[in-house]
């Protein structure tokens, strides 16, 4: 066990193929565990930070814990490393694909399309992978130690599982590279604890907050410039201040899932190592012009306020592949359906409408013009009024097509002959009124997973079915 995780994954890629090294320390390999009897690990999302010792990338993923069977508690993600070559989401897969088949990890959850959502750790490896990430001073866990004793010789990762442990601080190395607390409870985090953290560890690459709720926007974060990874959970917050997006420049991943942004300052734009943005709505400022360029390293955007969809702001994100749009999409008709075209790589769009008055739509799908690197398309609340498969059909790579609810308000949906060359995964819940469904010769050939629910009065599936 303890030799197979250097092996596996410390690895380096060099063009198509995988070389592997085992020169690096355990401590700087990787650690896939916590304390909870079930560990799920939500397939990825990375990020980049220098080890102390070598100062090399490390692969970070995250675990969402789930306490029973029938329970699944928030989404509480623990930072996992180990060296990876690149920030990309295809090649944390690669490691947790090899993790599957060496019979270490199990995978319990999979995406429409394949792709891994959640897995577990068997019983049988957690025990020794948290012993050796312990014993190798890689990571702290306040129940492993409870006098805290080897917490100063610590610094890649530190977890709290309790508002308690916030009161030993003290203890921990001010050199400490990652902070992570994780529990279902909803805590307020005490100032004090707050101006602890600034003051003490300035060195922190990680820090996750997790469910702990902040009454407000924390002074003091601006001091901890080297952040790669910031999640914090501040419902209050409605303006993304200057001081947090000029000073934090190295930030890969600013996820601040509770809040609704309605201002961002123009410092955004600076913001060039930016690669995943997760708030419950953000609204992005036009770009300055001068002395910025494109964020061309921005590759993940939920949820993005309608509004923001000009031909000025989505032409600065080459590079955006994964986009969540949430606001009223009726409003907004001519700004969406004439500009995201333009982003060119984009391979995943959730469009979800919020409009005042959503049972009257004017979003009018013929109109727009969608990217031919699509490969997910999902829709929410729009009650489109004209039948959706007419224009999506042509898309030539949509692999996944997703008609939430209320998303189609039509009796009648009709795919043409050939339609959908790749499709493989089609869901359409909650189309209340949809009473017959026609598909012509050759439809959807690839399709391999369909899931109606409900569709009260729909009479029968296409016979090609």
């Amino acid at each position: 066990m303890e030799a197979f995780m250097p092996e596996l994954l410390c690895q380096r890629e060099t063009g198509n193929e995988m070389e592997k090294t085992t020169n690096f320390p355990l401590r700087e390999a990787f650690f896939l565990s916590r304390a909870s009897k079930d560990c799920q690990v939500s397939t990825v999302d990375l990020l980049r930070y220098p080890t102390p010792e070598t100062g090399g990338p490390v692969f970070v993923g995250y675990a969402s814990t789930k306490t029973s069977s029938d329970e699944q508690t928030s989404d509480n993600r623990v930072p996992q490393a180990g060296f990876i070559p690149d920030n990309s989401e295809a090649t944390a897969g690669k490691y947790v694909e090899q993790l599957i088949n060496r019979g270490f990890v199990d995978a319990r959850k999979r995406r429409a399309g394949g792709t891994i959502n959640t897995c577990s750790v068997r019983g049988r490896c957690r025990p020794v992978l948290l012993a050796v990430a312990f014993k190798a001073e890689f990571i702290f866990f306040s129940f492993m130690d409870p006098e805290g004793k080897s917490r100063k010789n610590v610094k890649p990762i530190n977890v709290f599982e309790k508002q308690s442990n916030f009161a030993c601080l003290d203890d921990y190395d001010s050199h400490m590279h990652s902070l992570l607390y994780f529990t279902s409870k909803r805590d307020h985090l005490d100032p004090i604890d707050w101006e602890k953290i600034c003051r003490m560890f300035k060195l922190l690459r990680v820090l996750d907050l997790g469910s702990l709720v902040l009454i407000q926007y924390p002074s003091g974060i601006e001091n901890l410039f080297l952040l790669r990874y910031l999640k914090l959970n501040i419902p209050s917050l409605k303006i993304l201040p200057s001081s947090l997006l000029s000073n934090l420049l190295n930030l890969y991943t600013l996820d601040m899932l509770f809040s609704y942004i309605d201002h961002t300052t123009d410092e955004f734009w600076k913001m060039n190592k930016l690669r995943h943005l997760n708030f419950g709505s953000i609204t992005l400022p036009a770009h300055p012009g001068k002395y910025c360029g494109s964020l061309e390293n921005l590759n993940f955007i939920s949820a993005l306020h309608p509004c923001c969809c000009t031909e000025d702001i989505l032409g600065r994100l080459p590079n955006l592949r994964n986009l969540r749009i949430r606001g009223d999409l009726s409003y907004y008709q001519f700004l969406l359906s004439q500009n995201i075209c333009r982003l060119s790589c984009l391979e995943s769009l959730k469009l979800v409408n919020e409009s005042k008055m959503p049972r009257i739509s004017k979003i009018i799908l013929a109109e727009y013009l969608f990217p031919h690197s699509l490969t997910h398309l999902s829709f929410s609340n729009t009650n489109l009024m004209d039948d959706p498969m007419s224009t999506l059909e042509k898309l030539p790579l949509l692999q996944v097509l997703k008609l939430k609810q209320n998303s189609y308000s039509g009796r009648k949906l009709t795919c043409g002959s050939d339609a959908f060359p790749r499709l493989k995964v089609l869901h359409m819940k909650s189309i209340l009124w949809l009473e017959e469904w026609t598909m012509g010769t050759g439809a959807m050939p690839k399709l391999e997973c369909l899931l109606i629910n409900p569709c009260a009065y729909l009479k029968r599936v296409p016979e090609q079915l």
